[in-house]
């Protein structure tokens, strides 16, 4: 569904790309929580248990 490599050189960042139906289903979720407002947030987890993140998707 995706590929991530690190884009900094202190593994700050990362690159994630997406397959088709990943993009798809990446673009629905950023679209249900952007109409949630204020309250919405979209949460990513990545393989390692402990890598969570979540941030706020800003209505367009």
């Amino acid at each position: 569904m995706a590929s991530a490599t690190l884009s900094a050189d202190d593994g700050s960042a990362i690159d994630v790309e997406f397959d088709s139906d990943g993009a798809a289903t990446f673009s629905k979720a950023t679209s249900q929580v952007a109409q949630k407002g204020d309250e919405g947030r979209l949460v990513l987890k990545v393989q390692d248990p402990g890598a969570l993140s979540g941030s706020r998707a800003e209505r367009p």
